[in-house]
């Protein structure tokens, strides 16, 4: 389940804009503000593309985009 508020965290800790995370994303505002509210979910490309760009570890991608439940292979 996604984690708006460790993704608006991260966000911060940035210092990205809305603007600046759906350009990295490849998708609108429209699309991107819905994504967050829940009403449609992140595509792989959108996740890889913000990891890709922001350096997220395994951690923090599976902390935000999936949930705490997941495991991490070793």
């Amino acid at each position: 389940m996604f984690n708006k508020n460790l993704f608006r965290a991260k966000m911060a800790q940035l210092d990205l804009s809305a603007k600046e995370v759906a350009d990295i994303m490849g998708c609108s505002m429209g699309s991107f503000y819905r994504k967050l509210r829940g009403d449609s979910e992140f595509s792989r490309d959108e996740i890889y593309r913000f990891c890709k760009h922001c350096g997220l570890s395994e951690r923090e991608l599976i902390y935000i985009f999936f949930g705490t439940n997941l495991r991490i292979s070793k």
